[in-house]
């Protein structure tokens, strides 16, 4: 179980690695001026503590993301919504904050703390790179 968590971990940050990669090959490439066709690569990261908080202005916001003006705000506020009131039906606030003690024993725990605080720097500095790319 431990090695399964520990996996976890090392996958995560592999793929927000490698979504840095590609994120970059993609910008590059798109600067060729012999590139007949530009290609641009949208990523969406929304930080799980959103998810778990804001269930319905998540869902939202990748609604809004991933279809833009092809879906009526009124179909995407009434999908949300839809999601928002599922989740909160799923999850309690017991269950909450069972998630936030397990977090904080994750953190402090010898063996996985240090990868997950890596992970989560690792996280923050691509949410960053991101921030900086939608602010230009």
């Amino acid at each position: 179980a431990v090695a399964d968590g520990l996996n976890n971990i090392a996958l995560m940050a592999s793929d927000l690695i490698t979504f840095r990669q590609v994120h970059a090959m993609v910008k590059e490439q798109s600067l060729n001026p012999e590139r007949k066709k530009k290609r641009h690569l949208d990523m969406m990261t929304v930080p799980l503590d959103e998810v778990l908080t804001y269930p319905g202005n998540t869902m939202k916001d990748f609604l809004d993301f991933i279809f833009g003006t092809a879906m009526s705000s009124i179909s995407k506020q009434k999908a949300a919504a839809e999601y928002e009131h599922h989740k909160k039906n799923v999850a309690s606030s017991e269950n909450a904050t069972e998630m936030e003690e397990l977090i904080g024993l994750l953190k402090t725990d010898p063996l996985f703390g240090g990868p997950l605080s890596r992970v989560e720097s690792l996280l923050n500095s691509v949410l960053s790179e991101q921030e900086g790319e939608v602010e230009r």
